[in-house]
């Protein structure tokens, strides 16, 4: 499609904007919907100061002190991209998205339009090209972050009290955007961030978006500019945030830091293969993805507190993935301990974090007759029995049959598409038990 063509390429009013989003939505988040993991990617001078990405704000520096102590000080080695990307194919994701510009203001590609990048600070080296290109060596969609907030431009602060300072800073980020959706190929994803104390009407991104919509027709977009847009990103939770059909969780790996921090202090908080896998499970339960951080160290590094989980979490998935990808959400089920993932209508997969004692494992709200049991792991299958939409697991033993992170799977192929799930619930408790549990 032309630009000429495009539904975007004339004024829309924000209404007709979205109406004309709605349109493709569905195809366009096909890949996304099946995905469920991918791995995200905070990266630029304020792992130099190893302890959060705000370093510049939390610091109360000035851009002068933060240009001197942090900047510039900041040397990436060539090919950190390829590392990042290596790891995420071993975890398991299928797409990545990649800071091109954090609030700090700076810009991870050779960009004409901001100095303040790497390229123009002394590196021969474009980081977004090389991740983009280390995403399509190792098969990933590609997303790429956007902060909106931009503490080393003078127009940004002024742009909530001057107009010319405003419409300034729209073309500001209108030039970066063109650079990054021109300049290297197909890109899947636009991951904006941090848009107060504006809004997607008094920044015009109405016109924002339609022009990348135009560059790139086939691009998800999250609401981070003030628009509904295309996903919700709930942060650090589990949870969607509001209506929105399409989310993901993006979550750090440490509860601390999405930019670098030591790896041997944050080890004890950091996220085990378990927890990982939980955290994937719950998402994908809810027809949602699981966007994991990762904060490179200075060079670019993967941090080591990362590696070994999520590389067990890939082992895993091998066994385990079509539990996850794909998945969409069951409804109304209960499981003690597990999470429960839906397939083509008829393929169920509980997850069971924790194991039986008492040598069985019932599934509550199974709205359809099951045929068989299976257990990924070893391909065995259970004998089960069926009372409405009660299914009992016998003969379950208590200690996972899974050896590679303790997550046991059980695949039951059902004779039907599901109907309605309904639990069974005891007449005296029925009253007591609240709607979602």
């Amino acid at each position: 499609m032309s630009e000429n063509q495009s539904p975007f390429a004339k004024k829309l009013t924000k209404r007709e904007y979205e109406a004309e989003v709605a349109k493709t939505r569905d195809e366009r988040m096909k890949w996304f919907a099946d995905a469920k993991f991918g791995m995200f990617v905070h990266y630029g001078p304020y792992a130099v100061a190893g302890m959060h990405e705000w370093y510049l704000a939390l610091s109360a520096s000035s851009n002068e002190q933060y240009e001197r102590e942090v900047t510039q000080k900041f040397h990436p080695k060539k090919g950190c991209a390829y590392e990042w990307a290596k790891l995420a194919s071993e975890a398991g994701c299928k797409y990545m998205v990649m800071v091109t510009r954090h609030h700090d203001g700076y810009s991870m590609w050779d960009s004409d339009c901001n100095p303040y990048n790497v390229v123009k600070y002394g590196h021969d080296y474009d980081v977004v090209a090389e991740f983009v290109d280390a995403c399509r060596k190792y098969n990933m969609r590609i997303g790429l972050y956007h902060s909106i907030i931009d503490w080393h431009y003078p127009d940004c602060g002024e742009s909530a009290r001057d107009f010319d300072a405003r419409v300034r800073f729209i073309k500001y980020h209108r030039d970066m955007l063109t650079e990054l959706l021109t300049r290297y190929g197909k890109i899947d994803m636009l991951w904006y961030d941090m848009c107060y104390p504006f809004t997607g009407e008094n920044l015009d991104f109405v016109a924002t978006n339609s022009l990348v919509r135009t560059l790139q027709p086939d691009i998800i977009i999250n609401p981070r500019s003030g628009l509904e847009e295309d996903i919700d990103t709930p942060e650090e939770h589990l949870n969607p945030n509001g209506k929105q059909k399409y989310w993901e969780a993006c979550m750090t790996f440490n509860g601390l830091s999405w930019g670098y921090v030591d790896s041997e202090e944050v080890a004890g908080y950091s996220y085990t293969p378990q927890r990982i896998i939980k955290m994937m499970a719950e998402t994908a339960d809810r027809n949602g993805n699981l966007l994991l951080n990762i904060g490179p160290a200075p060079d670019g590094s993967v941090p080591a507190d990362a590696v070994k989980p999520l590389r067990t979490v890939g082992e895993w998935l091998k066994v385990n993935g079509a539990a996850i990808y794909g998945a969409s959400k069951p409804l109304d089920m209960w499981v003690p301990n597990g999470r429960t993932t839906l397939k083509k209508n008829n393929m169920l997969y509980v997850i069971q974090l924790i194991t039986p004692v008492l040598g069985y494992l019932p599934v509550n709200g199974v709205g359809a007759p099951v045929k068989k049991v299976r257990c990924l792991t070893d391909g065995k299958e259970y004998q089960f029995t069926q009372e409405g939409t009660k299914l009992t697991i016998l003969d379950v033993a208590h200690g996972h049959v899974d050896k590679i992170a303790g997550v046991t799977v059980f695949e039951i192929t059902c004779g039907e598409p599901f109907g309605k799930f309904q639990r069974a619930v005891p007449p005296a408790l029925a009253a007591t038990l609240r709607e979602e549990v």
